[in-house]
């Protein structure tokens, strides 16, 4: 379940915004704590969200790359 459902929040609600979404892209973190130190990423955020959502990029990389 995605983390915005499991809060009940509204589907417009999002956790990270487009800009800091594009700097994860970039520097692809692997851990939370070099996702809490891409800009826009707050630690509070990275803590309660950063596990699922390294999860879920890892997997997206993996199928970019194709393994």
């Amino acid at each position: 379940m995605c983390a915005g459902k499991r809060e009940n929040k509204p589907n417009y609600t999002h956790i990270f915004n487009s800009e800091t979404l594009q700097r994860i892209a970039v520097q692809l973190p692997l851990t939370v704590s070099e996702l809490a130190a891409v800009e826009g990423v707050a630690a509070v955020k990275a803590e309660r969200y950063g596990t699922e959502f390294l999860e879920i990029t890892m997997k997206f990389t993996c199928r970019l790359s194709g393994n």
